[in-house]
This record gives structure tokens, sequence and C-alpha cells, in this order.
């Protein structure tokens, strides 16, 4: 087994790692990972998926709408419940499993959950702190429920009966979890880093880029690029030069589907190439981490950001398409004018109309 301060320092305390981002740190496997946070009871959690939405309720609200409870249960529960609906709760980020969610994990693979005890929230720090289900008015006389009897609940945002007040959601979502789905804080790996086994060396490169539908195959190919020439734990492919990064942009491009419509040129590509050199050269995982979560950006970064203007366009429709990108990467993110422009090509989903990148108005 091995330590080492460099190991140390490839961790961000106050950040939660994926198994397999623990995994490559430690050069071990992800089942491993989970095993030592089952073994020293390291809280492990899940991300909230976009089509759930969480409440706060309570273990009688639950067994009261359970499809499967008996009717003389139903009626004992009956008078716990009345006028009590479960809260929905907007701020929180995670959820945390119970061990049995977890040892059925490590034993078949993954389990399918929908209640939960706790969750993350960010504070005003904007520090990731562990909260608790919210009170719940159990009956028609304005008591409060007991705190071990609270729960977060997971039910579908589609759900109909979300949508009018004076009914609680009936049919839970359970969350389908996974070795990948499972995440740990870095200060739990950091506490019990001697024990486990790693090789030295092995850094960290997470840019934190999440491939959404709405982007253009352009940035996804882009940030490949990254991965590909300043990934620090594998040597690029050849020299990071404009001219060699640009021929590989090119060349992923060509073998999208898209690329049948559509090019990268190597113009194009070879204005951005100096974006990720600036944004992932001498990569450190703790310091990205840390100057993410005070709002600094970095290019790339800010160009994913603004490219957000681009979901839910209607792409068969120019005259909704996001063109106060080019102001706000030069006003707001403090782009050059041309980078700006040609950055509005680069972000523009394939599937939209073509036509002349759009200028800065004269006044």
């Amino acid at each position: 087994m091995v330590s080492s301060d460099t190991d140390r320092n490839q961790l961000c305390k106050n950040r939660l790692y994926s198994i397999e981002d623990a995994a490559s740190i430690f050069k071990c496997p992800p089942s491993a990972i989970l095993e030592h946070c089952l073994k020293h009871q390291a809280p492990i959690f899940t991300a909230i998926p976009d089509d759930v939405t969480v409440y706060g309720t309570t273990v009688e609200i639950l067994d009261y709408n359970d499809p499967a409870i008996s009717e003389s249960k139903r009626l004992l529960l009956r008078n716990q419940v009345a006028f009590s609906r479960p809260v929905a709760v907007r701020d929180i980020e995670y959820l945390k499993l119970g061990t049995t969610d977890c040892e059925k994990v490590q034993q078949a693979g993954e389990c399918y959950q929908g209640v939960f005890r706790e969750a993350l929230r960010f504070n005003e720090d904007n520090e990731l702190i562990v909260t608790r289900p919210p009170e719940i008015s159990s009956n028609e006389w304005g008591h409060m429920d007991l705190p071990l009897g609270r729960r977060f609940a997971c039910y579908s945002t589609r759900d109909a009966t979300l949508q009018r007040s004076n009914q609680s959601p009936e049919f839970l979502r359970k969350i389908h979890l996974t070795l990948n789905s499972l995440r740990v804080f870095g200060s739990d790996l950091y506490e019990h880093l001697p024990r486990l086994s790693t090789v030295q060396g092995v850094i960290l490169f997470d840019d934190g880029f999440i491939e959404k539908d709405y982007m253009s195959r352009r940035l996804v190919v882009l940030n490949k690029a990254a991965k590909v020439y300043w990934n620090p734990n594998s040597p690029p492919p050849n020299s990071p030069t404009n001219s060699n990064v640009a021929d590989w942009i090119v060349h992923a491009y060509s073998g999208e589907p898209v690329s049948e419509q559509e090019e990268f040129g190597k113009r194009l590509a070879e204005q951005f190439v100096g974006v990720l050199r600036k944004s992932d050269k001498n990569w450190n995982q703790a310091e990205r981490e840390e100057k993410r979560m005070k709002g600094d950006l970095t290019d790339f970064e800010k160009l994913v950001e603004v490219g957000e203007a681009w979901e839910g366009v209607d792409l068969s429709n120019p005259q909704t398409y996001p063109t106060m990108i080019v102001d706000d990467l030069v006003t707001i993110y403090g782009f050059d004018q041309n980078l700006a422009e040609r950055a509005f090509t680069l972000l523009r989903p394939e599937g939209a109309r073509r036509g002349g990148r759009p200028k800065k108005e004269i006044k």
C-alpha cells in the first residue's frame, strides 16, 4: 500500500467524487472504493435525476399512499395523515444512501430506491452540507411529526398529482442506483487514504464537462481534444501545436454523423485550441475545483455556460436563436469580439439553420 502527499493533493476535500473517479486516483477497481466506504462507514450519495422532484414527507404518509397497504392499516393511519401534504424541496443537490442500499449495489450491482433519510444542499458559503427533511404537519390539529419519521421521497416530475395542490403525489419514482451513480466526499477518501492501495503519479483529470442534447458536436469534439492532448496521465498523440490539435479536431469531427451536412474547418478549430490550452495546461484538480466553486471559470467553461442559451431553442425558427451570445461573451466574459463571433458558430447546434455570423450593431 502506498501513500504520498502527491496523492492527497489530488483530492478536494469538499468535493464529491464519483466512485469511478476515486478508483482512477487510487488505481484500484471501483468495487474496492465502495468496499472501503462501507467498511469505514463513509457516507455515500447519488445525484437527483432531472425528471425527479423530491418531497419532504413522513413514514405515515408514505405508508398511507402505499398501494400494497391493507385497508385496515390505511384506516388506522387516516387520522394521522389527515390534512397533511408532502412539501416540495427545491434546494437539495444529492441524496444520501442507506447502508442496505449500498450493500445491494455491492452485491448485485444495482438497486432501486425512492425514499431517503438525508440529503445534501449548498450553504451560504457554497459548501455542501447534510440536511434533513422538513417538518410536516401530521394532522388537523397541527401536530408536527417526529424527526425520526421524516423522509425525502422521489416522484416523477410528470406525476399529474404534483400539479394539484390539494393532492399528495401517489407513486414513488425509484432511482436506479448503480456503482457509477454513487458519490463520496474527498474528505472521506483523504482521511482513509493510507488504507487504500494506489500507484503514485495518477492525477485526477475531471473538467466537469457533461454532454447535453442541445450542445453542438463541435463543442463536444473540442472537449474530447482537451482530454486527448492535456490529460496529465497519458501522453498526447503528437506535439500539442495549434496545427496538430486542429488536425485532430477536424478528423474527429469527420467521424460524427452530422459531418455529412457540416464541417469543422481547421481555421475555426485553430482559433479554439488556444482556449483549450489556456484552460487545461498544467492541470491541478483541487485548484480547478476551488476556482469553479468561486465562479472563476476557464474560457472553455465560459463557452459551455453561455452555450446553455441554446437549450430549448426551436431550431426550425431562426427568430428564436440566441444571438446575444456574442455580446455576452464580449461584455460579460471578456472575449475578443472576433473570437466571440466565431464562438457563435462553434456553439450553434448542427440542426440549426446556417447564416452569416452575427455582427455587432453599430450605434
